[in-house]
């Protein structure tokens, strides 16, 4: 799976993400924080749910329902934080 997600193929919105953390010079603090605090990546799905009217925003290029899935599912955290290990490398 790995493979296809160096590839983008199996997440083609995680390239949008991975960009929009480059931009902002966070991709390397993301990918810290979802291998360090992967359980905890739940809570902060939770924060981002309860957030989003707030958050919500014309011109953002993230979309908020796709990064609470990817934090509420530990098993797509961990395979979003290699992929940004990936992206950084290459």
């Amino acid at each position: 799976m790995v493979d296809d997600l160096n590839k983008g193929e199996a997440h083609p919105s995680w390239s949008n993400l991975a960009a929009f953390l480059q931009n902002l010079g966070l991709d390397g603090i993301v990918e810290w924080l979802l291998d360090a605090f992967g359980p905890l990546t739940v809570l902060a799905a939770q924060a981002l749910n309860f957030g989003e009217p707030f958050l919500r925003s014309n011109r953002s290029q993230v979309d908020l329902k796709e990064l609470t899935n990817l934090l509420g599912d530990q098993e797509k955290s961990r395979d979003f934080a290699a992929f940004l290990r990936e992206k950084r490398q290459s």
